[in-house]
């Protein structure tokens, strides 16, 4: 299945992901669900991510027919940020979102848009650096410490409205400092690798395979991980748009079947290196960064086998917006729905 590119979300959409052809490789069967027939007709399903590579769930998924195999028609749209995806989901524009945690998505919750975080994407596990911060490189014998950090300009998604503002404050504190010691400026991840190229910013939160890409570009280097500063935060997550929920209630947990039974995939051979080069072959076809090399150097974000959600982290995320008054204090049981993760487990067995 290739990512559509038909532009439907105008001023958000971003710029599109090249799409290349799907390597060589045998792969395990994913764990199938308890026997079901498909929905049919196929229900159409939009899904919105930056192609990342922590979006692999809903690559392997695509490119192995499990969403097929649920009865679903899913096309993959490309924007630049979860914050972006926000308005696309509450118009229904796309059903299914991936992304950063950010403010925005607390908000439209709040304003009773019932759109809900339904599954991990992402969380910084130790050990699992897919997220770091790099420096640029001539800049890299000056910055050691993260005392070393005032005065720099440092780049984040979203600036201080997503996730990323919990692991620079954790950063800048490290080092006796304050936000306020730096300069944040909001890039997307792309963007991020040409300026620290051109030397527009002097540090960059990045997540792969963005990192390598800028690493191996020679412009820099890598600092410290993100899971060594804020360790297992929860920084990505899966939505779901409220009309897919409510008037698509069975596709939304057929979706969530395909999209574990990817996670599965991805654990045993990615994660637990039974054959990576499987997994990497989806990824070169599905982003645009075509070269298995470069997938072959990245620390692999850590997606957990259930794709459970973080309570604590949206706690914590919460929190950390509601001090500098950029949403209001709500309770996070008010953000997620595990409904179909639950269904999952209950066709996939819950490891």
């Amino acid at each position: 299945m290739e990512p559509n590119r038909r532009p439907i979300v105008g001023a958000f959409l971003a710029t599109m992901l090249g799409i290349g052809m799907l390597g060589g490789g045998a792969h395990a069967e994913g764990a199938k669900p308890a026997a079901r027939a498909p929905l049919a007709p196929p229900v159409k399903v939009v899904v919105g991510t930056i192609g990342s590579a922590s979006d692999v769930g809903f690559f392997i998924a695509a490119d192995r027919g499990y969403f097929k195999d649920e009865g679903l028609d899913v096309h993959l749209e490309f924007l630049q940020s979860a914050a972006k995806m926000v308005p696309a989901l509450a118009t229904n524009d796309i059903q299914v979102a991936s992304g950063g945690l950010n403010a925005g998505l607390v908000n439209a919750i709040d304003r009773d848009i019932p759109l809900r975080i339904v599954a991990d994407k992402g969380t910084l596990r130790p050990g699992s650096g897919y997220q770091a911060f790099l420096v640029r490189k001539d800049l890299a014998d000056k910055v050691k410490d993260f005392k070393d950090l005032k005065g720099l300009k440092v780049a984040t998604s979203g600036g201080l409205r997503t996730i990323d503002a919990i692991i620079v404050r954790n950063a800048v504190e490290r080092g006796g400092l304050t936000l306020k010691d730096v300069e944040v400026v909001d890039l997307a991840f792309p963007e991020m690798v040409t300026a620290l190229a051109k030397g527009a910013i002097d540090v960059a939160l990045v997540i792969e395979p963005f990192a390598t890409t800028a690493i191996g570009q020679n412009s820099a280097v890598r600092w410290k991980s993100a899971d060594e500063v804020a360790p297992n935060l929860q920084i990505a997550a899966v939505y779901y748009g409220p009309k897919f929920m409510s008037e698509q209630g069975e596709a939304a947990k057929r979706f969530m079947v395909a999209y574990v039974r990817a996670i599965r995939d991805y654990n045993d051979e990615m994660l637990n290196k039974k054959n990576p080069d499987a997994v990497i072959a989806v990824l070169t076809k599905f982003t645009r960064i075509k070269d298995p090399a470069t997938y072959k150097k990245i620390v692999p974000p850590y997606i957990g086998p259930n794709a459970e959600v973080s309570a604590a982290s949206l706690k914590t995320a919460v929190d950390e917006w509601a001090s500098r008054n950029l949403v209001a204090k709500v309770d996070v049981a008010k953000l997620m729905d595990d409904q179909y993760l639950r269904y999952a487990w209950a066709q996939l067995g819950k490891k």
